[in-house]
Order: structure tokens, then sequence, then C-alpha cells
């Protein structure tokens, strides 16, 4: 019996898996990176604290990050670097002010309110206030900032809100890839589950490429992920170089 499996038996009656390390399957900036590797210009939409935005500034060494955040406290702690602009608003279907839900975990603030009785919602997220927040469209920033190459949305159930913001976008300049959490089952009221998410982008030509980081609920039920999928030329390339072996 190998090292891995002998550790294998030992660690699976806690609980836990061993498997071998796969970036270009688990990993979805490395698969970013593989796939965009000349990225100029990344929307990180949901910014929160700065995390990914920082993530995707080490990845793409050549590439502007705009960091957008809505809620003011997490806006402060947002890294400003010389290719990290942060921007606080929502991004909706419109521009304007907007009411914003804030949760007792602020990484779960949304536009949209929870779903009240929700067995796959927190306690500790329960909502705490509303605000008022300013909010834009993938499209004016893309006017004001220029095209993405990579849009990623962090919009807690409101991602068909920032997709009914990015017709133009979407439609002219096609952003080679587009990275977004998805919900399985309902967090927010009126919130997009990942089948709503799929045709709202398929209606683009965007194809799935990969589910990563799913979370599951302790009765089994898968709750939320994150879906990466790619515009219709970066697909056209990716079964070109299929065709030829690559």
């Amino acid at each position: 019996m190998s090292i891995a499996n002998t550790i294998q038996r030992i660690l699976r009656p806690a609980g836990y898996d061993l498997r071998h390390y796969k970036p270009l399957r688990s990993d979805p900036y490395v698969v970013q990176a593989t796939l965009c590797p000349n990225a100029a210009i990344v929307y990180d939409i949901g910014a929160f604290r700065g995390q990914t935005a920082l993530q995707y500034a080490a990845l793409f060494p050549q590439a502007r990050v705009y960091a957008v955040e809505p809620f003011p406290e997490s806006f402060k702690l947002l890294p400003t670097t010389s290719r990290i602009t942060p921007l606080n608003a929502a991004i909706g279907a419109a521009e304007g002010v907007v009411t914003f839900h804030v949760n007792g975990r602020p990484e779960t603030n949304s536009l949209l309110p929870r779903t009240a009785g929700s067995r796959y919602f927190a306690e500790d997220a329960n909502a705490v206030a509303t605000i008022q927040v300013p909010a834009i469209t993938i499209d004016r920033l893309a006017t004001e900032h220029g095209p993405p190459d990579i849009i990623k949305l962090d919009v807690q159930g409101a991602e068909l809100l920032a997709i009914a913001g990015a017709v133009k976008t979407l439609t002219e300049s096609a952003p080679s890839l587009i990275y977004t959490e998805v919900n399985f089952v309902p967090h927010y009221e009126g919130s997009a589950l990942f089948g709503g998410v799929l045709g709202a982008l398929g209606a683009y030509g965007y194809t799935l490429f990969g589910l990563y980081d799913l979370h599951h609920a302790a009765n089994g039920q898968i709750r939320f992920g994150d879906a990466l999928f790619v515009s219709p030329a970066l697909r056209a390339l990716l079964d070109a170089k299929s065709k030829m072996g690559g």
C-alpha cells in the first residue's frame, strides 16, 4: 500500500480527504491566468476588503484592477496601489441611488434582502440595517475605465442585476472571462440561482468552463460556489487548440 493510501485511510474516518493537487482543475485563479495571461483590465466587483484585488494584481502584473465595493466600512480597507483603483459603488442594472442591505457578516451584504428563515443562511448573518449607496453599471465602468478582459462578480445573489447593466460590454467587447459566485439555493429574496446566471450569460454566447470552491450544507445540499465562464471568442480558441492536441 502506498503512503498516500495509508494517509487516506487515516484521514477519511475523521472526515478529511487527501487528493492530488491539480491547479488547472482546482485553483480558479491559476486557471484564469492560464486562459487569459495578457489581461490588461480586471473588474473586481464586490471587492470587499481587497484580498482578491491583490491576488489579481499579483497574477497579472501588467493589469489595472478596479476594485468596486459599495459598503463604506469595507471600502475604507481596500488597498490603493499604482495598479489597484478602489471605486465606492454598487453594481446594478441602472445608475442611481439604491438600498443596500447590511448583515451581521459584512461579506454577505447585498443589494437584496436575505431570505427570511432560510435554513442555509447562518443566523449571525442576519440583517442589521439598510443604507443608501450609489449604483453604477458595468457599461458605465467600461466607458470610463476601458472594457475589461476579466470580470469577477461577488454580489451575493445580485448577479442578474449586474449582467443587465452590462449589455453593451458583453455584446461589443465581450470580456474573455467572467468569474462569479453562484447560488444553488436561495440565500436572498429574488436572488439569481446557478441556472439563471448560466442562461443570462449564455444569451451572450458565454459557456461554463469550471466550478470551484463548492460549499455544502450539513445535509449534503450544495449551497454556493464559484463559476468561470469563457467568451465565445475564447471558447473558439480553446476548441481550436483542442483539435490540434493542445
